[in-house]
């Protein structure tokens, strides 16, 4: 039996963690991602671009969109494998409102995540694109190829593309001005003169090539030139608005 006499009590060690600073691991950084510009606009659908710099890690993403910077619709998320660097994007935006703009971002963020490293997250500027009316393709998609017309023997040639899920076609007038500077009464003025118009009519979903044939006077002043700035407008008769322009260049 021990007698009480012998017994030791040894004070409790102090515990030495109560002085060190715990803290979470950072989190990982988030993908970069940029918003690109919309194409292939119609009256109801766009395709819509962007980058993301993944860093290598696995990223997921989506296109944010709406009428408002509020957005409150998203494609379909969609992943990116670990790996990767700078990756281009797109996505297809369908049973959108004629004539109406609409708001569109990038988003991305990290595919992995937990209660210590959370899923890192970013967002691309905003942009815009208007869809076009019924019937009426969009000032990008209407005239389709380079916007430099060369002329031969006095024609220049666009393509005319007629997009228009009510199936209406496009029917009306292609006409192409330029600007040019006159004196009068000793003040230099700017005028607007016409070069070429013809009628055009395109089945919807088609394309076809309408044939302008230049004013003398244009080209006899193109030939000199060799390059005359213009403005080629159509006018659609099946369509609301009704005026569809595209600047172009021709050339002698």
């Amino acid at each position: 039996m021990l007698r009480r006499s012998a017994m030791r009590v040894v004070p409790a060690a102090v515990c030495a963690c109560t002085a060190l600073a715990l803290s979470a691991p950072a989190a990982q950084a988030a993908p970069t991602a940029t918003t690109g510009s919309a194409s292939s606009v119609t009256s109801n659908s766009a395709i819509v671009n962007g980058t993301i710099n993944t860093g290598g890690q696995a990223t997921q993403y989506a296109f944010q969109y709406g009428t408002t910077t509020a957005y409150g619709q998203q494609s379909a998320t969609q992943t990116i494998p670990a790996g990767q660097g700078v990756v281009a994007v797109s996505a297809t935006l369908g049973g959108l409102t004629p004539n109406t703009s609409f708001q569109y971002r990038l988003v991305a963020a990290g595919a992995t995540g937990s209660a210590y490293y959370p899923v890192a997250f970013t967002a691309g500027a905003n942009a815009t694109f208007k869809t076009s009316s019924v019937g009426l393709p969009s000032q990008r998609d209407f005239i389709t190829g380079s916007s430099r017309l060369r002329q031969s023997r006095g024609v220049v040639t666009v393509r005319i593309r007629c997009v228009s899920p009510a199936g209406n076609s496009c029917k009306g007038l292609t006409t192409l001005s330029i600007r040019s500077s006159v004196r009068i009464r000793g003040r230099l003025r700017r005028i607007t003169i016409r070069a070429a118009r013809t009628s055009f009519s395109v089945p919807a979903g088609t394309t076809r090539v309408v044939r302008l044939r230049l004013q003398r006077g244009v080209l006899r002043t193109l030939r000199r030139r060799r390059t005359l700035p213009a403005r080629l407008v159509a006018f659609n008769s099946n369509a609301s608005p009704r005026f569809v322009g595209r600047n172009v260049t021709l050339l002698g």
